[in-house]
């Protein structure tokens, strides 16, 4: 009879489950054709048919897509061990970086933090692409230690974007 995981195990699988999803999709991927700049970066017309936000989209690079919601302990986890490597990587143009930002926790935990944030990030994107992973940086860092600890509130995401960059305008 095999035991339900325990929480430090579950992390464990998540986390794993997490890089060989990244391991996938960057082996995975036959986008040879690079986006057009003037609708996935720069300015505020960004396209909104696409579902991520993409960083250095004309490198001949690998692309590699995130799915990423600024609650999840995991995914906080693997930014802060491989995302100054992808911030590396995208600025050298050797990595197509595509950033899905993704409420998957609101209905399990009955907020819209996740929603939230999403949404705010999108909108630092629309702004300034080169602020999106200092915002996505920052919103880990402002992640509750503990489930019981209260989420940001829209207020305190708005102060995050602030703090990188991003003006009243992009909220």
């Amino acid at each position: 009879m095999t035991s339900l995981p325990t929480p430090g195990r579950r992390s464990l699988l998540l986390g794993g489950g997490a890089v060989l999803a990244l391991g996938l999709a960057a082996c995975g991927s036959t986008d040879e054709t690079p986006s057009d700049p003037a609708t996935s970066s720069g300015g505020r017309d960004i396209d909104r048919s696409l579902t991520y936000l993409e960083l250095a989209g004309d490198s001949d690079g690998k692309v590699v897509d995130l799915l990423l919601d600024f609650r999840c302990p995991p995914c906080r986890s693997f930014m802060e061990s491989f995302g100054e490597m992808f911030r590396t990587q995208v600025e050298q143009k050797a990595l197509v970086l595509r950033i899905h930002p993704r409420p998957m926790l609101d209905l399990r935990r009955g907020t819209t933090f996740s929603q939230d944030s999403a949404a705010a990030a999108a909108a630092v994107y629309a702004q300034d692409p080169a602020l999106l992973l200092d915002f996505e940086r920052e919103m880990y860092a402002a992640q509750p230690e503990t489930p019981e600890q209260p989420d940001p509130d829209l207020e305190q995401i708005a102060e995050i974007a602030r703090s990188i960059g991003a003006d009243e305008t992009c909220l």
